[in-house]
């Protein structure tokens, strides 16, 4: 699936466009569009728009956060943004989390939804189940939190452990996968924390 930069990239080649070009257009410089396309930086809301109407795309196809909806929460009676979201899009997640405070960042009032894809948390958490992802909670000790790897090539979900002096353990429910030990920030990144958890029911004989 192409990032929010390819498809910007794509679209703008194929309307003869430079970079320059469609920065006049939507009155950004010509850094942010690189940037945009590097995967960098997201676009801000208004000039998502802006550059869905100039590039003709859909402005869900400019922003990994689809699917978004406000959903009232049980508890106290809040809102809250429920939003789609695939695992190939965690590492742009992830990033743009250090901007929280930005319109083109994720604010901490979102909760992501993410479908289970493998079986490294079986038998609790098995493919095609449904979890809540909180980014605004704080991770404790036997929580499970989704996480992505330094190198913002791995997203996964494990058990998470905090470490006495420092860093935390992560480990799967399932022995074909490892456990890892981590020693800060620097080698992978927490994106959230899990809240609920809704298990695919099989239907007899699938």
């Amino acid at each position: 699936m192409p990032t929010v930069g390819q498809r910007i990239k794509r679209a703008r080649t194929k309307l003869n466009l430079t970079q320059q070009m469609l920065a006049g257009r939507v009155n950004v410089t010509r850094v942010a569009v690189s940037e945009w396309e590097r995967d960098l930086s997201l676009p801000r809301v208004n000039k998502a728009k802006m550059l869905a109407c100039v590039l003709g795309l859909s402005e869900t196809e400019l922003t990994p956060l689809r699917g978004a909806g406000v959903v009232p929460l049980t508890d106290n009676g809040t809102t809250h943004r429920r939003v789609t979201l695939e695992w190939l899009e965690l590492p742009m997640i992830a990033r743009s989390n250090a901007a929280v405070a930005d319109n083109d960042s994720v604010p901490t009032d979102t909760v992501y939804q993410m479908t289970i894809e493998d079986t490294s948390m079986s038998p609790v958490f098995n493919p095609g189940d449904i979890i809540s992802v909180s980014p605004a909670e704080i991770a404790w000790d036997g929580c499970q939190v989704v996480v992505v790897s330094s190198d913002e090539t791995t997203g996964m979900l494990r058990n998470y452990r905090n470490r006495q002096f420092g860093g935390f353990d992560l480990w799967p429910n399932s022995p074909d996968y490892p456990t890892e030990t981590i020693a800060d920030s620097s080698t992978a990144r927490i994106v959230g924390v899990v809240t609920s958890h809704e298990r695919f029911i099989k239907r007899p004989g699938a």
